[in-house]
């Protein structure tokens, strides 16, 4: 017994060793050591219970080695992850590793992370495994917890757990601001505390990205060829657990100007000057360290070397230039010559004839050969006899002989030596006669004479020969004058040295008929049809002469035609047969003839008559109309040109007129002609055409030129209505509140009503609580069935919700119809607003009331317009109407035209407005049915009708092509298959404002919205802020990056 009491004493002393051995754990530890106390003593004393007293108790198990885990072994610092610890047992001592107590706590860690309580204990599994939580504080670092045996304290292990916070940059360089000359190669680089990828952006563009850059391992960015100005440098750091940014201003210096000292410089050749070079940026501040290339722009005058050292080599003006990259500094620079030394006069030597001038010249040099500007010069000549010079150099020759020509300037004279001659040439030439009168046609022959400047009398000479007035005479290369028409001229002879004598000629006439002219000179004419000629006579120089009247007229083939009277100034051709001759004129001696040609008779006639050729022969409503005639000639002889008319009407109003050029005997053609007038279906229309109506023609018949017939007009209802000038749609409502429209086709389905039948639709409505119905509108779309018995418009009482109406409100019809071919369809509609109160399900029933007549039925659609304050305010415009369109080459009908159109004219405030379209087809489903809003086109929209209806609905947003009015509509048919437009709604509301983070207004917070603050970071801004100032602080800083930083990644709904 004293033995088990020591055992027993000696656990307890081990139990209390661990409690102690926690040292300073607080009242919960201590609490907790307690627990474990009573439950090892408890323990204890069964095992001594069942000791038996013959030996000693087996040995207490113990856990020798243990092993701890934790999973996951990194999580974030959010306060609120959790990772699972977990203590495996590996070595222990008695029967196996379950059940015994395993000891928890944390050893170390950055702040506010916990276990259920500390220590915590946990009895471990038939497996040996005990777990506990761990719970993450908010402050990012590692977390150390210990387990242990907790009555065997050597048997620990630890584990660490990771709390992962947003990625910080711990290093970076350069530091901020950096500054740089342009084309320097400038290296960003930063440090991160945790694997992450790094954007780099300057003023908001991307240059580079640096993807999965290790922990503490520096990212750089180099940029090799920096460009002048003021740079927002940023690298953009982003992993799973957040974001974090570095930014520098960078200011690169470019080369602005230069400036050269001095900026004037006047110099003498030989002489040398320093100049220097400041170079200045942008910023007005110097440049140290820039090379310049030293240039002068005029080497001429005088060279720089490239230290900036100028040499003046010639009088003249030069700039020196100092270039770095394009820019340009320059001083300006005179280079003035030295004292006069030597005149140079040129010619040096000349050789003259007699009376010959020459200009001469004098410049004065320095002793570099520099010419010297602005001297004054004295000429004089050493033989005046010889020849005289003035003020100004001007040299005459006067006689045979030699002198010099001397310039004098500041006691310095230069000269030149002149040699006169004397060499014979024209110096006038005398004509002769020299004064002469001719008749037309006569001629005379003229000489000349040429003598030299002495008076001398000159052999040999060849002269060119001219008459001033070639209309009056002319004169060969030999003098022989000709004269050809009264008046005067100049006769010239001229010598080759341009030295001209003259003579005058006088030229006189006597008229004499010399040409007849018979008019016409050439006619066609039908038998049996006469036409006049007349005979002018002419003189020899083409006037006409009216008192010749005498003339004698004959025709050459008398079978064909006669003349009569005659002689006289006017016959007359009477034509006999078909056939050529020639009419002929004479007087004194002269004749002319005109050429007859006699034809045989045409007959014009108008064989038929008939609008609209290429579209069955039908004259359309409500349009213009083509209306042509097929003209025929009968007779035995070609038609010349005629005129064909157009008339109808009751009044007969002439419609227009063609001009035919001809047409042969037995030929017909078509003619046509526009018809303008728009008319009524229904009406008979009396068309007349009229052939040759101007009667232009000789024919057989004169009475068989005119046709007329009779047209009924017809529907061409496959085109929009507005080009027969009525609206496709018209306006039903145009309003402005807070609310809402909702739509439905309910369970209604396309039937043919017999007379006498019904059919019931339903629709179920929601409308808000407490929201007032403005409007409610039930649309009946119908036409008139093939099978009807009568064709016309729907009969039918419509019964809503108890509410009967025999007729609608308002109705709309349309023809299917080509000529004779006419079925109506319509919209009804009906003003349900007073059975609308809220939601819930409507009932419309609907009789045919024909007595023969069946109508199909498309469909029905309720509209209804509430009013409720909790909306969004709308402004809306209802459009309701009938227009069948039909593309279709079969019925002229082309794309052009199968159009319905509805125009919104009222002025729109577009600002932040958000457009909905909302358009209705009765009948469509098919390809070739086109939407078009202000010119943007939607193809093949209502292909899919509403439930079992045939009713096809479309509902776009039309936002982006909203215009501040005259907001156009368009429905085109562009398919053979056809459409009924029915209804266009237009509803324009506010846009929903996106948030401020979401800079660039896209829906989604990212890395544009960052770069958007990045490419205005460091500016200043005033209400309204613009965007870029996310927190409207009045200044773009890291406040407003860390802003769009902090939703990163969200999305949102414009």
């Amino acid at each position: 017994m004293k033995e088990k009491a020591e055992g027993k004493e000696k656990a307890n002393e081990r139990v209390k060793a661990k409690v102690k051995g926690r040292g300073k754990g607080g009242t919960m530890k201590l609490m907790s050591g307690f627990v474990v106390l009573a439950v090892v003593l408890s323990v204890l004393a069964a095992s001594i219970a069942t000791v038996s007293s013959d030996g000693p108790p087996p040995p207490t198990p113990e856990v020798t080695k243990i092993e701890v885990t934790a999973s996951p072994k990194s999580i974030p610092a959010d306060g609120s992850s959790t990772s699972t610890i977990t203590a495996t047992v590996t070595d222990w001592t008695g029967a196996g590793p379950g059940n015994f107590l395993i000891s928890f706590t944390i050893i170390s860690q950055p702040g506010g992370a916990s276990l259920p309580s500390d220590p915590v204990i946990v009895k471990t599994d038939d497996e040996g495994n005990a777990s506990t939580t761990l719970t993450a504080g908010t402050i990012p670092g590692e977390v150390v917890v210990k387990a242990y045996a907790t009555f065997n304290e050597s048997a620990f292990d630890y584990v660490t757990i990771t709390l992962t916070g947003p990625p910080k940059i711990v290093d970076y360089a350069p530091e901020s601001p950096v500054k740089d000359n342009e084309g320097a190669t400038r290296t960003f680089s930063i440090t991160v505390d945790q694997p992450a990828n790094v954007t780099w952006l300057i003023n908001g563009t991307v240059k580079q990205t640096n993807e999965s850059v290790p922990a503490y391992t520096p990212c750089n960015y180099t940029n090799e060829n920096a460009v002048a100005g003021v740079w927002n440098v940023t690298a953009f750091v982003e992993n799973p657990n957040g974001t974090a940014m570095q930014t520098w201003i960078w200011r690169v210096s470019g080369l602005e100007r230069i400036e050269v000292s001095p900026s004037e410089a006047t110099l003498q050749v030989g002489n040398k000057m320093q100049f220097n070079a400041t170079a200045y940026d942008q910023f007005n501040e110097i440049m140290p360290g820039i090379i310049f290339a030293w240039s002068s722009s005029n080497t001429t005058v005088g060279e720089v070397d490239q230290t900036g050292r100028f040499t003046a080599k010639a009088p003249g003006e030069t700039f020196v230039n100092a270039t770095n990259q394009s820019v340009v500094g320059s001083a300006h620079v005179v280079v003035t010559p030295g004292a006069l030394a030597r005149i140079v006069v040129t010619p040096s030597e000349k050789e003259l004839n007699m009376g010959e001038e020459c200009q001469f010249e004098a410049k004065g040099y320095d002793d570099y050969d520099n010419e010297i500007p602005g001297l004054t010069f004295t000429w004089t000549s050493s033989n005046e006899t010889v020849g005289t010079v003035n003020g100004t150099g001007y040299f005459e020759a006067l006689y045979p002989g030699f002198t010099f020509v001397n310039a004098t300037a500041d006691g310095v004279t230069g000269t030149a030596s002149v040699t006169v001659t004397y060499v014979p040439e024209v110096k006038t030439v005398v004509v002769s006669p020299g004064e002469v009168t001719l008749n037309i046609t006569e001629e005379q022959q003229f000489t000349a004479t040429a003598y030299d400047q002495l008076g001398k009398e000159m052999a040999s000479v060849e002269f060119t020969w001219s008459s001033s007035n070639e209309t009056v005479g002319t004169v060969d290369a030999n003098g022989l004058f000709t004269a050809k028409y009264p008046g005067f001229t100049f006769v010239n002879a001229t010598a080759p040295n341009g030295v001209k004598g003259t003579a005058s000629v006088t030229v006189t006439y006597t008229p004499e008929v010399t040409t007849i002219v018979i008019d016409p000179a050439e006619v066609s004419i039908y038998e049996g049809d006469t036409q006049e000629f007349t005979a002018t006579a002419y003189d020899q120089i083409g006037k006409k002469m009216p008192g010749i009247t005498d003339f004698a007229w004959s025709s050459n083939n008398t079978t064909v035609g006669t003349v009569s009277p005659p002689t006289g100034k006017t016959t007359v051709f009477t034509a006999l047969k078909a056939g050529d001759t020639t009419v002929i004129a004479m007087t004194a001696g002269v004749s002319n003839t005109s050429a007859v040609h006699v034809l045989p008779r045409p007959d014009l006639v108008v064989e038929e008559i008939m609008p609209n050729p290429d579209c069955g022969g039908y004259l359309f409503a409500n349009e213009s109309n083509e209306i042509c005639a097929v003209i025929k000639n009968n007779g035995s002889g070609d038609a010349l040109s005629f005129n064909v008319s157009f008339s109808a009407g009751l009044d007969g109003l002439l419609i227009d007129k063609v001009r035919v050029g001809g047409l042969a005997a037995g030929e017909d053609m078509e003619v046509c002609v526009n018809d303008t007038a728009t008319r009524p279906a229904g009406e008979t229309v009396p068309i007349s055409v009229f052939a040759d109506c101007d009667d232009e023609i000789s024919e057989l018949n004169e009475t068989n030129n005119e046709n007329s017939t009779e047209e009924t007009v017809v529907n061409n209802g496959y085109k929009g209505k507005s080009f027969a000038g009525v609206p496709s749609l018209v306006l039903l409502e145009h309003d402005k509140f807070n609310g809402s429209i909702v739509y439905t086709v309910g369970n209604s389905t396309k039937v043919e009503l017999e007379p006498a039948n019904t059919t019931t639709t339903g629709f179920d409505i929601a409308i808000p609580e407490g929201a007032t119905v403005r409007t409610a509108r039930l649309y009946v779309y119908w036409y008139d069935s093939w099978y009807s018995a009568v064709h016309g418009d729907a009969d039918l009482e419509v019964t809503f919700n108890g509410h009967s109406f025999t007729t609608p409100g308002a109705s709309y019809t349309d023809r299917k119809g080509f000529g004779s071919y006419n079925y109506p369809k319509g919209t009804y509609a009906y003003d349900v607003t007073s059975a609308v109160s809220g939601t819930g399900t409507y009932t419309a029933t609907i009789e045919n009331k024909a007595t023969n007549t069946n109508t199909v039925l498309t469909g029905q659609l309720l509209l209804v317009v509430y009013e409720d304050a909790n909306e969004t305010e709308m402004e809306y415009w209802i459009t309701e109407g009938c227009d069948l369109l039909k593309a279709d080459s079969r019925y002229c009908v082309s794309p052009a035209e199968a159009i319905a159109n509805v125009t919104i004219t009222d002025t729109i405030d577009v600002t932040n407005k958000s457009a909905r379209l909302i358009t209705v087809v009765a009948q469509g489903n098919e390809p070739g049915t086109d939407l078009s809003f202000n010119e943007q086109v939607w193809e093949d929209v209502w292909q899919t009708p509403e439930g079992s209806s045939k009713i096809n609905i479309d509902d776009r947003s039309v936002t982006s092509w909203l215009k501040p009015s005259d907001n156009v509509v368009d429905f085109r048919d562009t398919g053979t298959k056809g459409m009924q437009a029915s209804n266009a709604i237009l509803v324009v509301e506010p846009k929903p404002p996106y948030p401020r983070w979401d800079v660039n207004e896209d829906g989604i917070v990212n890395i544009w919205d960052l770069t958007k603050v990045a490419a205005h970071y460091g500016e200043e801004t005033e209400p309204p802020y613009p965007r870029w100032d996310v927190n409207e602080d009045g200044i773009v800083n890291i406040w407003d990056l860390t802003k769009v930083a902090a939703h990163y990644g969200e999305e949102y709904e414009p």
